[in-house]
């Protein structure tokens, strides 16, 4: 691999998932019941502002020799998250939202990737940002993956919020099922 072959899977992987997104706000932009704080709402759009800011600007100096090594694995790394990431969206169907909201006829979703960790999603994209860091060997990329884990952490917990209002059995799902990490987390 090349670095110009990691610059291709990095544009590539974020244009899909920008594409993904956009798609399913349109396919699913059903009226909503109730929606969380704007603020909250704007936490979803950080990795792409950071991520993508950060590597149309690291001419500030944000790179870092890259490897074969780094390469492998930020590529797994991607790899594993975008699974994660179309399976998320493919369990919610139109229960997702760009906007963290409670929809009209919303469903908890607990099959899936949903069965194991409630926020699939979140985890699914902390990998690609961690996996997009190596891959184009942009160290302030991986300096931000853990505060853009803990934007996240913020806004799952807004939703938890939401859906404990709307399903009495929310609690006990939350206490079955871990946030992000099976088993761990």
């Amino acid at each position: 691999m090349t670095y110009q072959s990691a610059i291709i899977i990095f544009k590539s992987t974020w244009g899909l998932l920008f594409f993904i997104a956009l798609v399913a706000q349109i396919l699913f932009a059903h009226k909503s019941k109730r929606n969380a704080s704007l603020i909250t709402n704007l936490l979803v759009v950080t990795p792409f502002v950071v991520v993508l800011g950060l590597f149309f600007f690291q001419g500030w100096g944000g790179t870092f020799g890259s490897t074969p090594a780094t390469w492998i694995i930020g590529t797994a790394l991607i790899g594993l998250g975008m699974v994660g990431y179309i399976f998320s969206h493919f369990y919610l169907r139109s229960n997702w939202s760009l906007l963290a909201s409670i929809k009209e006829a919303h469903k908890l979703v607990k099959n899936g990737p949903y069965k194991f960790i409630r926020h699939p999603m979140y985890s699914s994209m902390t990998l690609v940002v961690w996996g997009s860091g190596l891959l184009i060997a942009n160290y302030l990329i991986l300096a931000f993956t853990p505060i853009i884990f803990i934007i996240y952490y913020i806004r799952a917990r807004k939703e938890e919020a939401l859906l404990r209002e709307e399903f009495p059995e929310y609690d006990q799902y939350a206490h079955d099922t871990k946030m992000f990490i099976p088993g761990i987390l």
